[in-house]
């Protein structure tokens, strides 16, 4: 083999080597590249996983929250049913409670109706009553009490003479009893008139009772004789002057439309126990002693047993 042919095969060989070398750099450079691609798409992927990661503990914390929300919904909502049993348990006590009320108001409406209805009969029972008291009131006053003067009439003067009696006997005291009598009181009807005559007893009656104390009587036994229970004359001087003044204020004028028409009055006196024991003994003494006074010329009083 000749050089020049050596020569081209080793050229030839060269030029394969360095078309071999090339070959061969660019297959490392594919093969860096293509590592350098893997380490990229490593490095995604750890990325992709470092994220999936990171998501997939947020999915854990979520759903760890959600799971707390949903325990917490579910006191919630145990909690609100505990509150609602409750409230249906308030609502039914209420109920029975206005139902009780009701019951209550029902019974009291009752209890308030009975009460008027009650009000109502003792309202109409008290009318009636004091209808009845005052009816006997009325009747009493007119058995007791003289119906011209007002005064106590014989009915309760005979009462209160015994009362007297039964006091003075306890207490061993003295009551005097005066009988009186108008003076010609039959011409002042005669000449003036029956209704002038009853102006002249209601007047003399009125005059009478001023001058009596709280314990004394002043009676009308009928037509113009009255009786003065006098308790607390302890003298024969205290029935005197008490004499005199009954004398002095009859004496003073009675108006009669124009008249003026003045009248005397004569005093018969008794005096228990003196003079009797009863009041029927006294009453007669008295009357006795009026009679003595009327034959002295009246207008004049006479005390029995005293001349």
């Amino acid at each position: 083999m000749s050089i020049k042919t050596e020569q081209r095969k080793v050229r030839r060989l060269k030029g394969e080597l360095v078309l071999a070398n090339t070959e061969l750099a660019f297959q490392e450079d594919e093969k860096r590249k293509r590592a350098d691609e893997l380490t990229l798409a490593n490095k995604e992927l750890a990325f992709q996983k470092d994220e999936k990661r990171k998501r997939a503990e947020e999915l854990v914390l979520a759903n760890n929250e959600l799971a707390f929300q949903v325990s917490e919904k579910r006191k919630r909502a145990e909690e609100l049913t505990l509150a609602n049993n409750e409230l249906a348990f308030q609502e039914d006590e209420k109920r029975k409670r206005a139902e009780e009320l009701v019951l209550a108001n029902n019974e009291l409406a009752f209890q308030v109706s009975e009460k008027r209805k009650r009000a109502a009969e003792l309202t109409l029972a008290n009318t009636e009553l004091a209808i009845l008291t005052k009816q006997y009131e009325k009747a009493e006053i007119l058995a007791t009490h003289d119906q011209l003067t007002g005064l106590p009439n014989r009915i309760l003067l005979r009462d209160r003479i015994n009362q007297n009696i039964y006091l003075a006997k306890r207490t061993k005291t003295r009551t005097a009893l005066m009988t009186l009598d108008l003076d010609a009181f039959k011409q002042i009807n005669d000449t003036y008139g029956h209704h002038a005559g009853d102006i002249v007893l209601k007047s003399i009656a009125k005059r009478l009772t001023g001058l009596l104390r709280d314990t004394d009587t002043i009676a009308r036994l009928g037509g113009d004789e009255f009786v003065l229970l006098a308790t607390q004359a302890k003298s024969n001087q205290d029935i005197k002057t008490l004499a005199n003044r009954v004398l002095k204020i009859v004496q003073e004028p009675i108006v009669v439309g124009k008249q003026k028409i003045t009248v005397g009055i004569s005093i018969g006196i008794a005096w228990y126990p003196s003079n009797g024991r009863t009041g029927k003994t006294i009453m007669k003494y008295s009357d006795k002693a009026l009679y003595a006074a009327k034959e002295q010329g009246g207008n004049c009083y006479a005390i029995w047993g005293i001349k």
